[in-house]
């Protein structure tokens, strides 16, 4: 390789790794290579995120001599290098020493026809806590835009390798509007709706907020029946669990609800809707259960819905009373939800029984 011109070199390189006889490093490196035969990142990846665990993006003063000739003599020709077929582990080790200048430059540069570079760089940005793109989202946001018409694959794959890094989300809530409707649907479709902890919270608010007031309806009809399903999945699913003590709430919460205020803005959609859940919860309510665990998660379960909706008619300004046989059915339902109060004594984020029944009050102001 001496002697190569520091663009040719840069342009041969193609990074490999041994297992050092060590059967753990083995099997990562053949899922590496069958991802890479499949392109499969999440499996390639698994090889280098394994290899960062273990210390291996450490400077390489060969590989930095290499770049630093390149970058020094024309930028983009050596950018252009960079991007032009290296493998996952090759352009990962190269873009370890790159500056946060070129990393920058790399993320906004439309001429990067690589979707590998592209989230490597993104990668590497969000990774350095000194990079100047993670006090402007705008840099992450043209990232995303950029590597969503690079290819969907990638696009689904730096979705749910970003979702939890706080960072992601006001890039990405910036990104949204100007993305074409189908890359929309891919980010609803790969994040991730659990239960878990409320950390993301105001992560999710950030992304929100970030959407371009002019683009916010468009992003929403975008994604909200996918929202909802994955939502009614979750509860579906958290219903034959035990020791379900208090409504289900989750960091996506707020776009929950953003998303069902446009499904159920037109109010005989909403009627119907509220129609089957108070359907559901009577069932729940006179149903029989093996044992009062198995009881109770089912009770927040269909809570948590009567006490979204209950939002949602807040919101629309619904006026419930002039539906009379739903009204009767809301203030039955209610009822019997209050004859159980003793199950809220272990509800911990401050939603309470009174925050479900509150509808039972439209009678006073609606005679």
């Amino acid at each position: 390789m001496d002697n190569l011109n520091c663009f040719e070199k840069l342009q041969s390189l193609n990074m490999t790794v041994s297992d050092g006889g060590s059967e753990a490093t083995a099997d990562y490196i053949k899922r590496y290579n069958d991802g890479k035969a499949s392109k499969n990142l999440c499996e390639q990846y698994e090889l280098i995120l394994a290899m960062e665990r273990g210390g291996a993006n450490t400077y390489n003063v060969e590989l930095s001599r290499i770049l630093e000739d390149a970058l020094n003599e024309d930028e983009t020709r050596a950018i252009e290098a960079i991007d032009n077929g290296k493998d996952a582990l090759t352009t990962v080790l190269i873009c370890y020493e790159l500056s946060d200048g070129v990393i920058e430059r790399m993320i906004l540069e439309p001429s990067i026809t690589n979707p590998l570079v592209k989230f490597e760089v993104i990668r590497q940005a969000i990774g350095r806590r000194r990079s100047s793109a993670l006090s402007d989202p705008a840099i992450l946001a043209s990232g995303f835009v950029q590597l969503s018409s690079l290819g969907d694959s990638v696009f689904s794959f730096a979705i749910r390798h970003f979702q939890f890094r706080y960072e992601f989300f006001p890039a990405i809530g910036l990104a949204l509007g100007d993305l074409s409707e189908d890359a929309i649907k891919l980010f609803a479709e790969n994040i991730t709706i659990g239960r878990g902890s409320l950390d993301f919270v105001e992560a999710v608010n950030s992304l929100l907020n970030s959407i371009k007031a002019d683009k916010f309806d468009h992003v929403i009809n975008a994604i909200a029946e996918t929202i909802y399903s994955k939502w009614c999945n979750l509860l579906e699913n958290t219903q034959i669990e035990k020791g379900v003590d208090e409504v289900i709430v989750c960091s996506y919460s707020n776009l929950i609800l953003c998303s069902m205020l446009k499904l159920f803005a037109n109010v005989d959609d909403f009627n119907y809707e509220l129609n089957c859940v108070l359907s559901e919860m009577e069932n729940c309510l006179y149903a029989w259960y093996a044992d009062s665990s198995s009881m109770l998660s089912k009770y927040f379960v269909c809570a948590t819905k009567i006490y979204m909706l209950n939002l949602v008619s807040q919101n629309h300004i619904f006026n419930i009373y002039m539906n009379k046989p739903l009204f009767d059915k809301l203030h039955r339902v209610c009822t019997l939800i209050g004859n159980h109060h003793d199950f809220w004594k272990y509800s911990r984020n401050g939603i309470t029984i009174d925050n479900v029944i509150i509808w039972d009050n439209i009678a006073e102001t609606n005679p």
